[in-house]
């Protein structure tokens, strides 16, 4: 069988395919990671309180990485990136 997910498609359904070609769709009982991520940072600013999960710490790092990541494709060079303090 393969398992197909793309919200774009299948909206919030899982689509399995079946040997037989045949189309199932699955509604998952959990929650969009993606979408309770930003649901949580949402109530965090609603509620005037810092997350302590998420953090302006940890986004300047995953910022960090992503801009590393495309100075190493831009050079075709590997780019070390040195913790932040």
């Amino acid at each position: 069988a393969t398992m197909q997910f793309d919200n774009l498609f299948t909206g919030e359904d899982l689509w399995l395919y079946t040997n037989d070609g045949k189309r199932k769709n699955i509604k998952p009982r959990g929650k969009d990671a993606f979408v309770a991520e930003l649901q949580h940072a949402v109530d965090c600013v609603a509620e005037g309180r810092e997350s302590e999960i998420i953090s302006g710490r940890s986004a300047r790092e995953a910022l960090k990485v992503c801009l590393k990541e495309q100075q190493s494709v831009l050079t075709g060079k590997p780019v070390r990136i040195s913790e932040t303090r």
